[in-house]
């Protein structure tokens, strides 16, 4: 911002980066809780819309059809372990996890069952990509009350905010050699998501829609950069949908430019 044209009558600006590993925007809405009354900012920008809409398939359905937030899937069932009888739970689950990570055939005749073992409740197995699109609705129903959640926080503290929809790597008309292997990765190698079939389904699905048709019924700053690199012919993307300097780069110039339109 060489130019100072958001600073107005301020002499200087500062960025704090606030984001956190598998964060949603159920995180974000703390971290502003948390940090909005000590930082005091003008600005809150939210990228957002790849763990809300895509890495959430493991979350409860029931639970989020409940209580309407994105929980931590990692404390889904987490229980005390200073508690005797926990302890020895936990130990004979890691012990059942040892043996079939180890022994694959038992790993398989177990599998047919359930996925995660005695220290879980049984959760069949399922299809991710059926999964996703199932639920895409609800998660995008979540997103914007939370984006509604944060609008009212932005009021309270006097900040504007705007939120920008991340994309992928499916998306890109033009992948480079780079970002051939990540594809070839997560479709062959690393089918953690549902592989090919995962792959297909985000190429050809704006998984935005819902949200952009109800952020703009009430008004909110969102920009979807869903297809921002549809065209671009350079390396942006390491994995499906983090990106390397250059990405990020862009990213910040369109940032950029969004704020400077907000501000008319």
């Amino acid at each position: 911002n060489n130019n100072k044209k958001l600073l107005g009558n301020k002499t200087h600006a500062k960025v704090f980066n606030l984001s956190q590993v598998m964060s949603t925007t159920t995180q974000d809405i703390l971290s502003i809780i948390f940090y909005a009354h000590e930082l005091e900012p003008d600005i809150v920008i939210n990228f957002s819309g790849w763990n809300e809409l895509i890495t959430n398939y493991r979350l409860d359905e029931e639970k989020l059809q409940k209580h309407k937030y994105f929980y931590m899937a990692e404390m889904e069932n987490w229980e005390p372990t200073h508690l005797p009888n926990i302890r020895n739970k936990t130990l004979k689950h890691l012990i059942f996890r040892w043996i079939t990570t180890n022994f694959k055939v038992l790993d398989i005749f177990i599998n047919k069952r359930w996925k995660y073992g005695p220290a879980h409740p049984p959760i069949k197995n399922f299809d991710v990509v059926d999964k996703i699109s199932k639920n895409i609705k609800l998660n995008s129903e979540i997103v914007i009350r939370n984006f509604n959640i944060i609008e009212k926080i932005s009021k309270g503290y006097n900040f504007k905010v705007l939120h920008f929809l991340q994309p992928n790597l499916y998306r890109k008309s033009f992948p480079t050699e780079s970002e051939l292997k990540a594809l070839k990765l997560y479709n062959d190698h690393r089918p953690i998501h549902g592989g090919k079939k995962f792959g297909k389904f985000l190429e050809n699905t704006n998984i935005y829609e819902y949200i952009c048709n109800e952020s703009e019924k009430k008004s909110f700053n969102v920009i979807n950069l869903l297809d921002i690199f549809k065209s671009e012919k350079r390396s942006v993307f390491y994995t499906l949908v983090h990106l390397n300097d250059l990405g990020y780069k862009l990213i910040a110039e369109k940032i950029y430019e969004n704020l400077l339109e907000k501000q008319k």
